[in-house]
């Protein structure tokens, strides 16, 4: 039966639900009450802990057992730590001992192997020394004892020099003062011969040519070899060619200069350069030839650079392009194209003395003339030209023609680089805001510098069509731009710059320059149409006859109309003037009539068919000439869909008819 409650306790009871922090007693019994009862809880509780303490107690009893089985193990310890200690220490000693006899016999073994060592480096110290001595002898007999220096001695020269390097090398320490003079005295006598030697063969043929590279290579002599051909070979050759006085006899001018310069590269240095090549397709990084790049072009560039200043000459812009681009685009890129055909280690385009060739064109001063020249062009135009028109086929006005030239010159061949492409670029973004302003301003001052209704009428017209060109032509802009960068500049940064080229803002200003068009022809017509209201005073009491034209106001309302040449807005003008002049029409037939009956009361006439005089008469028919004049002025301007206007009209005359009649 214990059994039995104890394992309903533990089902209903969990440890971990007394053990929390968060334990709470009051929901507790929440969760329990419909369990059962709070007095079977509280015998069933006090069974839970008479359990709890049992194994408290069990717990205990176990761990003392532990701990007395433990205590008992460590009787007599000490005991046995002391028997086993002499030993011990008596196998540390012979270790230390054994371990002190091995150190010092490893010590003395090392002494021995560095002695032994010394004594094989200084014994092939004095072979080497021995070697050195023969070396200068017989380096000393081949340069100094010989008159003819041909490339079979330079060769055992330069080998047999090799071999005094080596030895000296292993003996450098027991060297003395004199050999070192004199390995000295005829490295400089080796050198020179060689130079002589190599010199002479630049115009031989090509395995001469490579024999002396081979030389220069074994010797690691390479840029002795690049500086010999750019002193003795290249300078005086090209001295001569690069200065004032040559470029002036020249009729191709800078063209011609830098065509003979690359002549004399590809036919005098013509073995040079297929030798080197040869030679430095076999060769790692470290064992190439640059003639190219270090014995060619830094003549040039000095040349160029101190006796052809003339070519920077930025006060001619249209002569510093052609310079650049000749430079530039035809004998510099030759010379890079060269310099990689010929596996250089380092490239015409990636040596200092490029950057500063380019420095010294200084292509921001010549941007500033061309942006002098392309501006002040287009603000001169839009300051003091804003109304002209002009005879071209595409625009109508002058400003926008102007400005049209002006971006497409900055994308002139003949004027663009593709260095300062970011520049130009930005200037036809400024040409075309300032075109913006300039067409916002234009609009306003229109009012009042042109006095002339039509005449401000047809600039407005030719502003909205030059803008609407304009707008499509930008397109041509950009393709003109991408076909100039294709190569050079990733597409999707130029898909930015047509975004950039082609926005919005112009179209808005479409919207709004039309707008003020039609805005102004309506309040031009709409002066002439509030003139309706003046017809009765014309006949009024005046013995006129009977009209036979219409009335100045409404050939002034056609005149205005015909101003606008859009048809589009001529009709949204005259749908508008229209529906006014109908009303304007009501209000004078309604006066009439109020008119009459004033007339017959004053005279107390009670015919009602009497007519007080023909006055009216004369007006309704005024008014019905005018109505035909403008439906015939209507018909004769091809308006698209007015037949509701024409209504109107209609309905109106109809109406003065009928009146008429009545």
């Amino acid at each position: 039966m214990d059994t039995y409650n104890t394992d309903n306790i533990s089902l209903m009871f969990d440890m971990q639900t007394f053990s929390k922090e968060s334990f709470s007693v009051d929901e507790f019994l929440t969760e329990n009450r419909n369990k059962m009862t709070l007095e079977n809880m509280r015998v069933e509780m006090g069974i839970f802990l008479k359990d709890l303490r049992t194994k408290m107690i069990n717990s205990l009893n176990d761990d003392c057992d532990k701990y007395f089985h433990l205590s008992r193990g460590l009787i007599g310890i000490d005991q046995q730590l002391a028997t086993i200690k002499p030993g011990l220490s008596l196998l540390s000693n012979s270790v230390n001992e054994a371990k002190k006899n091995l150190e010092n016999t490893l010590c003395y073994l090392d002494n021995e192997i560095l002695l032994n060592k010394k004594l094989c480096e200084d014994k092939q110290a004095y072979h080497a020394i021995v070697k050195v001595q023969k070396s200068l002898e017989k380096l000393n007999e081949l340069l100094l004892d010989q008159n003819d220096y041909n490339l079979i001695i330079l060769t055992r020269a330069v080998a047999e020099y090799n071999q005094l390097s080596s030895s000296m090398t292993q003996c450098k320490n027991i060297l003395k003062t004199v050999h070192l003079k004199k390995q000295t005295i005829l490295n400089n006598l080796l050198i020179n011969k060689l130079n002589e030697a190599f010199v002479s063969s630049v115009s031989t043929n090509t395995n001469s040519v490579k024999r002396f590279l081979e030389l220069y290579l074994s010797l690691g002599k390479i840029t002795y070899a690049e500086d010999v051909c750019r002193t003795d070979v290249v300078t005086p050759a090209l001295k001569s060619i690069l200065n004032e006085n040559y470029l002036r006899s020249c009729k191709d001018g800078l063209r011609e200069l830098y065509s003979h310069c690359y002549a004399f590269l590809q036919k005098d240095l013509k073995y040079l350069l297929q030798a080197a090549e040869e030679q430095n397709n076999i060769s790692n990084k470290f064992g190439k030839f640059n003639f190219v790049s270090k014995s060619f072009w830094p003549v040039i560039f000095d040349q160029v650079k101190n006796n052809l200043q003339c070519i920077y000459n930025f006060g001619e812009p249209d002569i510093f392009i052609k310079n650049y681009k000749v430079t530039f685009n035809e004998f510099m890129k030759h010379l890079v194209e060269l310099s990689i055909s010929q596996h250089e280690s380092e490239p015409l385009n990636q040596v200092q003395s490029w950057n500063d060739f380019k420095k010294c064109w200084n292509l921001p001063i010549y941007y500033q003339y061309r942006f002098q020249e392309i501006g002040f062009c287009a603000e001169n135009v839009m300051n003091h030209e804003s109304y002209e028109s002009c005879n071209d086929e595409t625009f109508k006005l002058k400003v926008t023609k102007t400005v049209w030239d002006s971006m497409c010159s900055c994308l002139d061949p003949n004027i663009f680089i593709h260095q300062l492409s970011h520049r130009f670029f930005k200037l036809i973004l400024q040409l075309i805001s300032r075109y913006q302003t300039w067409a916002e301003d234009a609009n306003i001052k229109s009012k009042t510098d042109l006095k002339n209704f039509s005449t401000r009428i047809k600039f407005l017209e030719d502003l909205e069509s030059d803008l609407n060109v304009f707008c499509i032509k930008l397109n041509d802009i950009y393709f003109m731009f991408e076909e100039l960068l294709r190569t050079k500049v990733p597409a999707d940064v130029l898909e930015i710059q047509k975004s950039s080229i082609v926005n919005g803002n112009l179209s808005t200003l479409i919207n709004d320059l039309s707008k003020c068009k039609v805005k102004s022809v309506t309040d031009e017509a709409m002066s002439h149409v509030i003139r309706v209201t003046d017809v009765p005073r014309l006949f009024r009491h005046t013995n006129r006859d009977y009209p036979t034209e219409p009335c100045a106001y409404m050939k002034s309302i056609v005149v205005t109309l015909k101003a606008l040449q859009n048809k589009n807005c001529k009709k949204q003008v005259l749908d508008h003037i229209v529906t006014q002049y109908v009303a304007y029409v009501d209000d004078v037939m309604k006066a009439i009539k109020k008119t009459e009956e004033s007339l017959r009361k004053l005279k107390k006439i009670r015919d009602p068919n009497y007519k007080v005089n023909s006055d009216d008469d004369k007006i309704r028919f005024q008014l019905s000439l005018d109505i035909d004049y403008l439906l015939l002025s209507i018909g004769s301007m091809n308006l698209p869909e007015v037949n509701d206007i024409e209504l109107k009209l209609d309905t109106a005359k109809q109406t003065i008819l009928v009146d008429k009649v009545s």
